[in-house]
Parts: C-alpha cells; sequence; structure tokens
C-alpha cells in the first residue's frame, strides 16, 4: 500500500502526483507487487480497512503523522518515504534526500559564483515541525551558518503560506525583492517551492529584472521530471521510489521487523536562473 497524506479534502487535478501514482505502481509490478494507493487529508481522517484487516503485506508511507506511522508500521512492514522526519520513529526505515549534503553543495557552488548572501522565502511566521518547506529552510539556515554564508534577514519574507493565499503574500513581498536587488543587497533567493520561485520570475520580469542578470532563483524539487526554467536541488522521485521498494523487498522476504533507510543526495540543476553574481 502506497498511502499519502493530502493537503485538502477533496483531491485536486495534480499531473505530477498522478504521475508519481502511476510510477510507483510501475516500479511496484515489476518487483511483483500490487501496489494500491491510499490517501487521506488530516490525521482524523485516516481510516483504511485493507491494511487494518490484514489484506497488506507492506507500505510505504508519505505522512506527516507520526500517529499514522505507528498505526501501520504496527500491522506490517513499512518504509517511509520522503517524510518531514530527521530521525528514525521506531526503527523504521527512512528513504529521504539528502537535503543537507545538497544545501552544503549549493552553497559552496553560489560562493564559487561571486554570491555572498542570499535571502529567504520563509513560508511559515512559527516553528512548524514536520514540515517539508519549514525542514528544508532549517537545514539550509544550518548549511549557511556552517559555511559563513550570509542570510539577510531584512529583505527575506516570513509569511503563513496556505494554497489560497500564496499570490497575495508572494505580492506582498515583491516590492521589498525588488528594493533588495536595486540596492545590491539580494543577488540570489532560496524559495522552498519552485512554484514561488516561477511566481516571482514572472513578475520580476514585469519591472525590468531578469534572472539570473540581476538574481539567481533556486528552489528545492522532488518530482519524476525536473523543472527545465528555474533552478534546482532537484531529487528524482523514481530513485526514491527504487530504494524504498528494495529496502520493503528485503524486509518482506527476510521477515525482519528491522532494516535501515537510506539518504539520497539531490542534484543541482542549475537551468536559467542560477548565474555569477551582479556584482
Amino acid at each position: 500500500m502506497h498511502i499519502i497524506h493530502m493537503n485538502k479534502p477533496v483531491p485536486e487535478h495534480n499531473s505530477e502526483l498522478e504521475s508519481a501514482v502511476f510510477r510507483l505502481a510501475y516500479e511496484s509490478q515489476r518487483r511483483n507487487f500490487f501496489s494500491i494507493p491510499y490517501t487521506y487529508y488530516q490525521l482524523d481522517g485516516f481510516r483504511c480497512p485493507p491494511l487494518l484487516n490484514g489484506y497488506v503485506d507492506g507500505a510505504l508511507v508519505g505522512t506527516l503523522h507520526p500517529e499514522v506511522v505507528q498505526a501501520v508500521a504496527s500491522k506490517v512492514p513499512t518504509v517511509l518515504m520522503d517524510v518531514p522526519f530527521t530521525d528514525t520513529v521506531n526503527h523504521i526505515p527512512i528513504v529521504n534526500g539528502n537535503w543537507v549534503k545538497g544545501f552544503d553543495h549549493l552553497l559552496e557552488q553560489l560562493h564559487t559564483l561571486g554570491h555572498c548572501r542570499l535571502a529567504l522565502l520563509n513560508t511559515s511566521t512559527a516553528e512548524v515541525e514536520n514540515n517539508s518547506e519549514a525542514l528544508y529552510l532549517k537545514m539550509l539556515r544550518q548549511s549557511a551558518k556552517g559555511i559563513g554564508f550570509e542570510i539577510d534577514e531584512a529583505y527575506s519574507f516570513w509569511g503563513n503560506f496556505m494554497p489560497e493565499n500564496n499570490d497575495e503574500l508572494l505580492m506582498q513581498y515583491l516590492p521589498t525583492l525588488i528594493d533588495g536587488i536595486h540596492k545590491k543587497r539580494v543577488t540570489v533567493l532560496f524559495t522552498p517551492n519552485i512554484y514561488y520561485a516561477s511566481f516571482l520570475r514572472r513578475r520580476l520580469l514585469e519591472h525590468g529584472i531578469q534572472s539570473p542578470r540581476d538574481i539567481s532563483l533556486v528552489a528545492p524539487q522532488i518530482e519524476i521530471t525536473p523543472e527545465k526554467e528555474i533552478a534546482t536541488l532537484f531529487l528524482d522521485r523514481v530513485k526514491l521510489f527504487n530504494v524504498s521498494l528494495d529496502i520493503l523487498t528485503r524486509m518482506l522476504s527476510s521477515k525482519q521487523s528491522k532494516s535501515t533507510g537510506a539518504l539520497i543526495e539531490p542534484s543541482l540543476l542549475k537551468n536559467q536562473t542560477l548565474g555569477c553574481s551582479p556584482f
């Protein structure tokens, strides 16, 4: 079973998510598994009779709810896959991106290109547990501190981003970002989601600001098909699937309840928005 947490109570068309579900089903079938996708919204929405009644042999779980993880793992061999946890949960194997190493590599490359400071788009005004975007920013800040890269808080932005207010908050940030670019205080902006970077790139162009001539834009991405325009730290979701399935296969074949996870290093794709510092 492939267990996925949804961001909304009613699912909307999402080509990447749908491609991911079909691709996981394909990779599972190659190993003689039959993959059943199961989605739920919020913790109290988790109801999964096939699993709880013993009709499932193993599970790949991508959820931010530890309670769900424990419930599933108590029934069948379980692998956590692309989850916002940094440590194992009761020895349940986790397959995640090695984002710490990826962010170190990103900042080293930025320094090589002449950048010395960056601005951040913070998508929450509070410390959020088990949130991928918040975790990206936390790890990036740790890497910046270790490498000695400066984060310009004056030209960064904090906001409680949700699907219904994304565009409004980005437009609030735009004047601050433009001011920082004109004053040569900001040469690179990191956003924890490709959408934010794409939106701001279009709005900046309307003001005559081009990327990467005037500012570099970069974001993390976990997909099957990489973004072709925005510079990304790209984690191949197919590789994530295959490593997770390999671990689950070993757990099922040996009937072992414990197994180790894996970290997959993301690749830096410069694409069209990562270049040398403009000054």
